[in-house]
């Protein structure tokens, strides 16, 4: 697709923006990773590199001096927020002699963090520069940053418009499951776990990733590159409130920036807006039969084995709908193609009588996503997802000061946990699964049982000690408990039934080379031994003695 004018557009949501044509209400808001400004001149040769690339607002990363405060200069005021002893790490913003009159206020808040509020003329803007941990650092210390960003953007005005920019050191893939938080232009493929990470935080604060957004040359969109120039990832971001998604123009690197960094500079054009009030005249709503609506919006699910098998049952299918009164909506409706044996499809369309139907890889069905490669981590990213979203809309709650903490954890299992987990109860958990389950748990508990004080410090709680307040299994102990009382239920079904012959079944044919998947029936086997619980079927088949022990199972804290 070509799109005139001096910026891309992005191919996404919310506003279609016309050509480029810069205002007096843009500015350019950059952020760059410069490793050390703590050398000879280093203040001075980056305000020159910043004011040949047009940078009104700068947000640095690695500073590396010490302290926090204000460099006031002719041309730039530093703002920065570093480490009080040690030259490391260290954030900070460079203002240009333009925006210098309109910073409302800056705070430091640690190495890691701290914001600038910029006065706007129907908005104040409120810019947070971060620097995340790293790929490779632990889970607590990843998860501990998280909580203290979201605590510091939750504490920002309401009417401000909030951009999250720096390096988050997370790699975005192009994953359909986390649309629209992120755009279809990322430089990789696939999320790693600090991207992960990334999109939770983003979904339940209700943000958009921008850097992901605008169609660029690949070399446009690295922002990092290794020791010996062989590897280049996507890992600095810009984020911005969903609400305000149009302000931003574009977001690309300036690889033509230089300070001895292995980090490019990463460029975002904003401009201010107002939204145009429309007064509605009030129409009269229209009235339906809601019953006769509801008993025909019935989902289907046609599996055939071959392609000429799925036209017949497709043709079958509509005959028979047309002679009720009914019709197929073609524009809902998806083909999908999954099979070692034979060749994909590379047509993204499948005509099929008079209608032509989009090939996917995945579709959503029932609630639940199927993909070709069956693979359940994508369902349990969208459920994660999904539960962020319902997070956000309770956000209040969890932060008022009036709720106890015994309300707030059953707001918790009452209105997330069941966005979270269902229908796992024919989930098969790896390992990563389980981990990223965990994570939003926890971010949920330290939400919930705040902070707590030692040698007048604060500090997050530790993983163990959210546990050890919450006295109940964690979530993937939840589901696995689940999946046992399923697994019981269909053991009590009559022979007749469709789980039951299901689960009783061993397909023919040998499993794909390589590690083989693991099975639904495995993960039972291995729970129930956990438990203690020898010979389950045929326990299972005495309900009473069946629940009893899912009871007892409760309190087993390695499950």
């Amino acid at each position: 697709m070509i799109t005139k004018g001096k910026v891309n557009k992005p191919d996404r949501i919310f506003t279609k923006r016309p050509g480029y044509v810069k205002t007096v209400n843009d500015f350019t808001l950059c952020t760059w990773n410069v490793r050390s400004l703590y050398r000879d001149a280093g203040l001075r040769l980056l305000c020159q590199q910043l004011t040949a690339h047009g940078a009104n607002i700068t947000a640095i990363q690695e500073m590396r001096w010490t302290g926090k405060g204000i460099i006031e200069k002719p041309n730039f005021n530093t703002y920065y927020s570093c480490h009080e002893k040690h030259h490391i790490f260290g954030t900070g913003f460079i203002v240009d002699r333009k925006m210098k009159p309109l910073v409302i206020d800056f705070k430091p808040v640690n190495e890691r963090l701290c914001t600038i509020r910029i006065k706007g003329k129907f908005h104040n803007y409120t810019i947070v520069n971060v620097h995340a941990p790293t790929e490779e650092t632990d889970d607590e210390q990843k998860e501990r940053f998280y909580t203290e960003l979201e605590d510091l953007c939750t504490m920002i005005p309401k009417g401000d418009i909030k951009m999250i920019v720096g390096d988050f050191n997370a790699k975005l893939g192009r994953e359909q499951t986390f649309l629209p938080t992120i755009g279809n232009h990322s430089l990789h493929e696939n999320t790693n776990d600090n991207g992960m990470r990334l999109i939770t935080f983003a979904v339940s604060l209700n943000l958009v990733i921008g850097s992901t957004c605008f169609p660029h040359k690949d070399i446009h969109k690295m922002t990092w590159c290794s020791p010996d120039g062989k590897t280049f990832n996507q890992i600095d971001h810009v984020l911005l409130d969903s609400r305000h998604y149009s302000n931003l123009l574009d977001v690309r690197t300036h690889r033509g920036a230089n300070i001895d960094s292995d980090h490019f500079l990463v460029v975002a054009k904003i401009r201010a807006r107002i939204s145009n009030l429309k007064y509605k005249k009030h129409q009269k709503e229209n009235k339906y039969n809601i019953q006769l609506l509801l008993g025909y919006a019935d989902d289907i699910d046609i599996i055939a084995r071959s392609g000429p098998e799925m036209e017949s049952a497709y043709l079958a299918l509509e005959e028979a709908s047309n002679g009720a009164g009914l019709t197929v909506n073609a524009e809902k409706t998806t083909y999908m193609h999954a099979s070692r044996s034979t060749p994909d499809i590379n047509e993204k369309v499948v005509t099929i009588g008079e209608h032509n139907f989009a090939v996917v890889d995945s579709f959503v069905y029932l609630g639940s996503m199927v993909t070709r490669e069956n693979e359940i981590s994508v369902e349990i990213r969208r459920r994660i997802m999904a539960a962020n979203k319902c997070y956000f809309s309770l956000l209040r709650y969890f932060r008022s000061k009036l709720l106890t903490r015994k309300i707030k954890l059953l707001l918790y299992k009452t209105l997330l946990r069941p966005v979270l987990i269902y229908g796992s109860e024919t989930w098969v958990l790896s390992k990563g699964d389980e981990n990223a389950l965990l994570v939003f748990e926890r971010k949920i508990l330290r939400r919930i049982f705040g902070a707590v004080c030692e040698d007048n410090q604060w500090r997050s709680r530790y993983n163990q000690e959210l546990y050890d307040l919450y006295k109940e299994l964690n979530v993937a102990g939840h589901i696995k408990l689940n999946r046992l009382r399923w697994a019981g239920h269909v053991e009590r079904m009559d022979e007749a039934r469709v789980p039951k012959n299901v689960m009783a079944s061993n397909p023919e044919g040998r499993r794909s080379r390589g590690r083989p998947k693991l099975r639904w029936i495995d993960g039972v086997n291995k729970d129930a031994k956990k438990v203690g619980i020898a010979n389950w079927k045929s326990v299972a088949r005495d309900r009473p003695r069946w629940k009893k022990l899912l009871d007892q199972a409760k309190a087993h804290k390695g499950l």
